[in-house]
């Protein structure tokens, strides 16, 4: 038997105030927002193996990656389609709200209302 989902942005976390609408990393902030998404994500029990780990801190240290040589780097293990920023993402939307959407958008991440990412088009 799998154990369920402990939701946490959820309405009525938001009318308590738990959590706001809006920009959670700002765009400005450039790559380092990958980690950030990771360690929100960690904050509420996501965890990581101590191979992942290691990408995460050198990707902390270095985020711009240019030191990361050829072929797979922590640079690639935290940033590409289906790495650790992805899946701290996957992770926060299971534990979201329907009516409630992660947006990334040019390297910012937005919590907005679902309607509202429909309207601009992030879905579909």
């Amino acid at each position: 038997m799998s154990e369920a989902v402990k939701m946490i942005y959820t309405a009525e976390a938001l009318e308590r105030g738990d959590f706001q609408l809006g920009t959670v990393f700002d765009e400005n902030q450039g790559n380092i927002n990958n980690a950030r998404v990771v360690r929100l994500a960690m904050e509420h029990g996501m965890t990581l193996d101590a191979e992942q780990t290691g990408w995460l801190e050198a990707f902390e240290a270095d985020p711009k990656g240019y030191e990361a040589g050829e072929g797979w780097s922590y640079y690639d293990a935290v940033t590409e389609q289906g790495g650790l920023s992805d899946k701290a993402t996957e992770y926060l939307e299971e534990r979201t709200d329907e009516r409630f959407a992660w947006v990334w958008d040019t390297g910012g991440l937005t919590l907005m209302e679902m309607s509202e990412a429909d309207t601009f088009g992030y879905f579909g």
